[in-house]
């Protein structure tokens, strides 16, 4: 029974609606599109207010290193440089050969320098090292 008031009581509404109301539907649907409008355009205004710079993809050049040699790895020999054809006068000249970079003998490290380097690369691991601990 309450069921069947209340549908009987929604049913009624829209016509009570269109007594109440003087203007007609379209002024409404007009107003609730502005309303719409306006909400959009505040809303776009503040994310572009807030909505962080764009990221620059552009790289930096890095500095060049000392004499060519790996502070982070002692003993290392510094690498041959490396001539451009560009600057090669006589095309009869062969270029010359790349050779790769000498790779470092890692018998040598001692375990200190490897506990130096790695609490280095991982600082938050190294902070949670307690007295005992190999790398302490």
């Amino acid at each position: 029974m309450k069921r069947a008031r209340l549908r009987q009581r929604l049913q009624q509404l829209p016509p009570w609606l269109e007594k109440t109301l003087p203007a007609e539907r379209n002024f409404y649907v007009l107003v609730a599109v502005a309303f719409g409008v306006v909400g959009y355009l505040a809303g776009v205004s503040l994310l572009g207010r807030f909505e962080s710079p764009p990221i620059s993809l552009d790289e930096t050049p890095l500095p060049p290193v000392e004499g060519g040699v790996n502070p982070v790895l002692p003993g290392t020999a510094p690498a041959e440089p490396i001539n451009d054809p560009a600057e090669l006068t006589t095309p009869s000249v062969p270029a010359p050969e790349i050779k790769p970079a000498p790779v470092p003998d890692r018998s040598e490290f001692t375990e200190a320098e490897n506990c130096r380097i790695w609490k280095r690369t991982f600082p938050e691991a190294a902070a949670k090292l307690k007295p005992g601990d190999s790398c302490y």
